[in-house]
């Protein structure tokens, strides 16, 4: 049997340039489905990626917002999905984060319900000022209308040296034992109570050192020190709560982090292929940042509704303790400012801790 080798022939010729052009076209098309099924990993197409060079951009459709709002939407369903396959790992991590949040933001609605309570307390506060005993009765009642007139005190009462000296002897049980003594010793007094406006510190201060300056007073006294030392003790409370805030979000920035970094272990060989390919380091890093972001809100929610059941177990309970002391004092609640600061909170530790993890993470990751 022979065979044709002529030169019009098709056997021992090599593939013309058509049937070469499909070959190259069929193996294209399988690199592309290949490429774009591992682009679809990070939420952004191949375009502009397969060469070694940086990305240039069409003039047409390349920086538009379509293409901007394309690739982010991309990256945010990318992240769903990630969050959607490893629901278990990553709703521990969000609770977690939420617990974080609660327990410096409970130390803070703590401070500010004590604050609003102790409001009530400028009534209590009182100056006592002790006359000098062989001051005139004019000179008195002209000192005691001066006090009435001034626009600083609720009330200004008058206590003699006679009624200071019964009230005294009902008060100590002592009977008749003082009405031998030759010479009362309880000076006549004049009781101070300032409005809640003057009730601060640093006026009650400026107060009493007026009052100790004046010819009349033997001495100035401020009744209640122990509000003073409650104030300051509320002040250090403060500052620890803010020291305490500052390690917490230390703590919920590492949480996030080591989620991240967990997950980008994961996907090493993938991100190193996207890397191979010219994918950049803020392509790849897009779609994390929005899992930082939807964990940290929902953490941020979290938080809210754990502080929300601490006050439902809370309100039964102290209403009964202070209807001990014929108080009715409602716990304090975030309002709407400071549960949107919460959230965003929330949401900023979600994307710092998200952002240095993957910054620090993909530097270190090369391509073989």
């Amino acid at each position: 049997m022979t065979h044709d080798i002529r030169p019009g022939s098709s056997f021992g010729q090599r593939p013309t340039g058509r049937k070469r052009g499909a070959r190259r076209v069929g193996r294209k098309t399988r690199i592309r489905k290949q490429d774009h099924q591992l682009d679809l990993d990070f939420g952004t197409t191949r375009e502009n990626s397969i060469s070694n060079k940086k990305p240039t951009r069409s003039k047409k459709c390349s920086g538009t917002p379509h293409r901007f709002l394309k690739l982010h939407w991309m990256a945010w369903l990318v992240a769903v999905r990630k969050l959607r396959a490893s629901c278990s790992s990553f709703l521990i991590t969000i609770v977690v984060l939420g617990i974080v949040l609660s327990l410096p933001t409970g130390f803070y609605l703590l401070v500010k319900n004590v604050k609003i309570g102790a409001q009530g307390w400028s009534d209590l506060t009182q100056i006592n000022l002790y006359l000098k005993r062989d001051l005139p009765e004019p000179r008195i009642q002209s000192f005691v209308q001066e006090l009435q007139a001034s626009q600083r005190f609720d009330s200004v009462k008058f206590v003699s040296a006679k009624e200071g000296l019964r009230e005294f002897q009902q008060h100590a049980g002592l009977g008749n034992l003082l009405t031998h003594l030759k010479k009362n010793p309880i000076p006549a007094t004049i009781i101070l109570t300032p409005y809640a406006s003057q009730a601060s510190e640093d006026i009650l201060d400026e107060m009493l050192e007026s009052f100790r300056m004046r010819p009349e007073v033997l001495e100035a006294r401020l009744d209640f020190q122990w509000v003073r030392r409650f104030w300051a003790g509320l002040h250090l409370a403060e500052t620890a709560v803010w020291m305490v805030s500052i390690l917490f979000v230390c703590t919920a920035v590492f949480v996030m982090g080591n989620t991240i970094r967990l997950l980008i272990e994961d996907q090493r060989r993938e991100i190193e292929l996207i890397k191979l390919i010219g994918g950049t380091h803020r392509y790849i890093r897009r779609p994390y940042l929005y899992m930082g972001a939807i964990m940290g809100l929902l953490a941020g929610v979290i938080a809210l509704l754990l502080i929300g059941l601490m006050k439902m177990v809370l309100q039964q309970p102290l209403g009964e303790f202070l209807l001990q002391f014929q108080s009715l004092f409602e716990l304090q609640f975030l309002d709407a400012e400071e549960s949107i600061v919460l959230l965003l909170v929330g949401l900023f530790l979600g994307l710092t801790g998200t952002w240095m993890v993957t910054t620090w993470h993909l530097r270190r990751i090369h391509p073989d």
